[in-house]
């Protein structure tokens, strides 16, 4: 009988538990563009930073709320993960056009005069300060108050739980150049096993060693695990740590899940293409923009019949 109570006990803690975290999760903003005006992205000047188009003149906008590793400081050299940090932002807006939405909780501009605000990318609505944080590429700017701090705190907090970006642990050689103060403290993993670092391309399929001729190209540091959770395999030329690793299985479509502002299902489509994707599909190897399948079906695009998309 005692032990049946105890039982009982542990389940309601861990019920009571996972509802309360549930309950506490910040809501997804979801502002209203009917009155907003959209502008041009005209350049990418690092992770945090870009430049408007704003009628005939070009202005600089910090995104509120988020800080990414310096790579422009006039007075900070290059931080580790801040090039991988400004690729990203240029993934995310480069030839697209955004919504500038002002904070009414923080100053509209800083003391370099930039303007500060949240950008929300056309059509699909991304918050991409938020998407930032999300994925790892920075981390929560909480020195100054500001609409979204629960949300970018919470992102934050899973970001690092997750090892994502530059919270993944690597080798202390594999992200920092020389004089480079760390943005955050890289821990020293063994050479073999789950956490050692290999290297991916921005297009390829597999994980290498980081003398392998296959990353002439491109060459980006990430952690065994999670090569295997982005369903990359070991290179058969380079045999990664020896060959102990077996191939990772492949994704299932649709398995990445980006925050959909107006909710439901995020696919993804090209810059040109009229059909939309799961994450996995051979036809995003040029382009992969993530929207809802809500607002996908909106702009007429239709379910590509490769990789079978949700419908």
């Amino acid at each position: 009988m005692k032990r049946s109570r105890v039982i009982y006990c542990l389940f309601s803690w861990l019920f009571l538990g996972a509802l309360a975290t549930a309950q506490d999760a910040p809501e997804y903003p979801k502002p209203d563009f009917s009155s907003a005006t959209l502008l041009e992205v005209s350049r990418i000047i690092d992770g945090d930073t870009v430049a408007l188009k704003i009628g005939s003149v070009e202005t600089t906008v910090r995104l509120v709320g988020v800080d990414t590793p310096e790579t422009k400081h006039p007075s900070k050299p290059v931080q580790a993960f801040g090039k991988e940090a400004t690729k990203f932002l240029e993934n995310l807006l480069t030839d697209e056009k955004v919504w500038l939405v002002k904070d009414s909780l923080s100053d509209h501009r800083d003391k370099y005069n930039r303007t500060l605000g949240h950008l929300f990318r056309y059509p699909d609505g991304l918050f991409v300060n938020l998407e930032i944080i999300r994925q790892g590429y920075g981390r929560a700017y909480i020195n100054f108050p500001f609409e979204h701090e629960a949300l970018f705190k919470h992102y934050d907090k899973k970001a690092q739980a997750a090892n994502k970006g530059l919270w993944m642990p690597v080798a202390p050689s594999a992200l920092i150049t020389p004089n480079a103060p760390a943005y955050a403290t890289p821990v020293k993993t063994p050479a073999q096993g789950v956490g050692a670092s290999v290297y991916k391309t921005k297009t390829g399929s597999k994980y290498h060693r980081g003398t392998c001729s296959y990353l002439k190209s491109s060459k980006t540091p990430i952690s065994v695990q999670q090569a295997k959770s982005e369903g990359l395999g070991p290179c058969s030329v380079c045999r990664p740590h020896g060959s102990a690793y077996v191939p990772a299985p492949k994704k299932a479509p649709g398995s990445y899940k980006a925050p959909a502002p107006s909710g439901g299902v995020t696919v993804y489509k090209t810059k040109t293409g009229k059909k939309y994707h799961s994450g996995n599909c051979r036809n995003l190897s040029k382009s992969k923009i993530p929207i809802s399948l809500q607002s996908a079906k909106s702009q007429g695009l239709g379910a590509c019949s490769v990789c079978s998309p949700p419908r």
